[in-house]
């Protein structure tokens, strides 16, 4: 019986361990009651010296090490958004070189893969837009894939819920009606499909619930694109196009428990990132001309802060060592910290990084932003530029033909000054109600629109956004060129990836789990490791 023990006891230790150290957040608090949880079992299997709970505690952390070159990429850019891998991948690849694996999709698609122990999630759309058709047969599927094999594990078939928004203007023809990526926390994987809402699987493919999240039509016809997140309780959902809204669903029945309502999402596609004011747990949102901080216990507004001023805001936050950086027409550095408008004091800097649509990566205090064939370095301490160079031309695939059209960026606002927008100039307080689209004055929940007027686009429509393996950064091209730089303050190509030979476009940002890139294009997703 109590070798029984033992080992079940050690088994679950080293998922609990597992989810701990590699989820998107580190909880110690969680690691301390397992700890203490975990001696009171060894107690009951009759260990009582220190020396053998030593032991216990020590093979099960040793059972975790595998994880450590298997750590998950559960969202968009991996953990908590930071677009970093704990493991390595190949500096050369090409269609025959280091290819372990390619599966043709069911559809298309700009929505990046996730990796969740042996499985591989990624979504796409079929049945109308690139392919014409009628939008009453438009479909979106969640396929899992064995993350070994690259065999197909099941699929999921979503009809779309009417009415969608058609395929027309400067928006959805750009990116298509996949482009959210999924989310898991371990032992579920949520979906989000814009105005046909948010599905929960178990990962053999069980439906658990879904949920809408709004179905209002798409603002200026630029379509559904931010992708939810996870936390213990919680899939939240930036639905700004779908009601100008943040939802946060229980992610255990689908069950709607906050919703903050602002004018200031129009026009905003960013994901959120997971922060920690004092002993509060928040998400932070980029919006136009502001940086918001939420709740997760109520989904009211906590903070606010100036941000970046542009026409819409599509590059997502990043977080590092309780400092947001928001990126863009402009650049800012924000310290998570207080209530209310501390843009004057929380601010550390204000700068030039100038990214369209990829999200930057912070390594070892330097931000590395990519746009178009333009690579910037900036110090995140002061903000100021260590580099900015170009990275190697190909005019190899991807032809005019081919290119998808221009994205959001392209819709021209107007030079729009800075100032409070939809705001207003009353007492912000706890309470910033907003102005609803067409529905007058409503309760924000705890805030109102930040919105401002932007100045204009700059600089690349490649949509992938960098991340980074083993001290080496990738940056993605729609082309299918990978360019491999040195994660250090001077500028150095070492390797490239050349997936040119298929011609149909890579939206989606590379996933890295187990020394391996995870790719997808629009029309397969491929493995490429050594």
């Amino acid at each position: 019986m109590f070798i029984m023990n033992f080992f079940q006891s050690v088994r679950d230790t080293t998922v609990a361990l597992t989810q701990i150290y590699f989820g998107d957040v580190f909880r110690a608090d969680q690691f301390a009651l397992l700890i203490g949880r975990f001696r009171i079992v060894n107690r009951w299997n009759g260990v009582n010296s220190s020396g053998g709970r030593t032991m216990i505690v020590a093979l099960a952390i040793a059972t975790c090490i595998p994880a450590v070159s298997r750590a998950d990429w559960t969202r968009f850019r991996g953990p908590n958004g930071s677009g970093i891998a704990t493991t390595s991948a190949p500096t050369e690849f090409s269609e025959g070189e280091n290819i372990k694996w390619k599966i043709e999709l069911p559809g298309q698609g700009t929505s990046s893969p996730i990796v969740v122990g042996d499985k591989v999630f990624v979504t796409c759309y079929s049945g109308y837009g690139y392919e014409a058709g009628d939008i009453e047969d438009l479909k979106r599927h969640l396929i899992c894939v064995d993350r070994v094999s690259g065999k197909q594990l099941w699929k999921k078939t979503i009809a779309a819920k009417m009415p969608e928004d058609p395929w027309q203007g400067p928006g959805i023809p750009t990116h298509g009606y996949a482009s959210n990526t999924p989310a898991s926390d371990g032992t579920r994987v949520f979906a989000f499909f814009g105005k046909s809402g948010v599905y929960a699987y178990d990962l053999e493919g069980n439906e658990i619930w879904n949920q809408s999240v709004g179905q209002e039509p798409s603002f200026k016809g630029f379509g559904s694109a931010a992708s939810p997140i996870v936390t213990d309780e919680h899939v939240i959902v930036n639905a700004a196009d779908e009601s100008l809204s943040i939802v946060w669903l229980d992610k255990k029945t689908g069950k709607e428990l906050h919703r903050a309502e602002a004018d200031g999402l129009g026009e905003c596609w960013t994901t959120p990132v997971l922060v920690t004011n004092g002993d509060q747990s928040e998400i932070a949102l980029s919006v136009i001309g502001e940086v918001w901080g939420l709740d997760n216990a109520t989904g009211k507004l906590s903070w606010f802060a100036n941000g970046v001023n542009s026409r819409n805001a599509q590059v997502s936050l990043i977080v590092d060592d309780g400092i947001v950086y928001a990126t863009g027409e402009e650049s800012y550095a924000i310290r998570v910290d207080g209530k209310g408008d501390v843009s004057e004091k929380n601010t550390r800097w204000e700068g030039r990084m100038r990214t369209r649509y990829a999200t930057p990566v912070l390594v070892d205090g330097h931000l590395f932003s990519a746009s178009g064939s333009v690579v910037e370095c900036v110090d995140a301490k002061t903000g100021e530029r260590v580099f900015q160079d170009r990275l190697p031309s190909t005019n190899a695939g991807f032809s005019g033909a081919d290119r998808q059209p221009e994205g959001p960026g392209d819709q021209d606002r107007g030079d729009g000054a800075r100032g409070d927008g939809a705001r207003g100039d009353g007492d912000r307080g706890d309470q910033r109600g907003g102005v609803g689209r067409d529905r007058g004055i409503r309760d924000a929940g705890g805030f109102d629109s930040g919105g401002r007027g932007g100045r204009g686009g700059g600089g690349g429509d490649d949509f992938a956004s960098p991340v980074a393996a083993g001290g080496r950064i990738y940056v993605a091209t729609n082309s299918g060129m990978v360019h491999v730089i040195e994660a250090k303050p001077e500028f150095k190509v070492i390797g490239s990836g050349d997936m040119t030979f298929d011609t149909s476009g890579f939206g989606g940002t590379p996933a890295i789990s187990d020394d391996c890139l995870f790719m997808r294009s629009n029309t397969h997703l491929y493995c490429i490791g050594e």
